[in-house]
């Protein structure tokens, strides 16, 4: 039963890293305002309902912790760590890389090859269709 817990976690995580990505995207930055300060208003707003998914789950997941049953014990507390865990790794490590990228778009640079600079282009609103969805 262990071996769903990846699956599980990277399905949870996944969901919050498309709800961080995705308000970043639709927020622009305004002129006199750096790029921290625009990540920071991002999670402002997202980091409310991220905060609650996941402590909701996890709740859930140690509550489970509670039945007799070994297996159903031990699946429920790796799950619930693990969702914490991920939490913890969203809102640290992924804001940070997340803040990394956004200084290396504004300075116009390569995804990749970071030494690459391009010429500066204004920053476009996307308007894909899954940006209008």
């Amino acid at each position: 039963i262990v071996e769903v817990i990846p699956f599980l976690v990277l399905a949870v995580g996944v969901d919050n890293i498309f709800i961080l990505v995705q308000k970043y995207q639709r927020e622009s930055l305004s002129p006199d305002e750096t790029v921290e300060d625009l990540i920071a208003r991002v999670l402002e707003k997202v980091g409310p309902s991220i905060l609650l998914t996941s402590v909701s789950e996890s709740l859930a997941f140690f509550l489970g912790a509670l039945t007799d049953m070994p297996a159903v014990k031990a699946f429920s507390l790796y799950a619930a760590l693990a969702v914490f865990i991920n939490f913890l790794l969203q809102i640290t490590m992924f804001v940070s890389l997340l803040t990394l990228d956004a200084k290396r778009q504004e300075a116009s640079r390569v995804d990749v090859l970071c030494c690459v600079k391009l010429p500066l282009k204004s920053r476009q609103p996307h308007t894909g269709v899954l940006y209008t969805i």
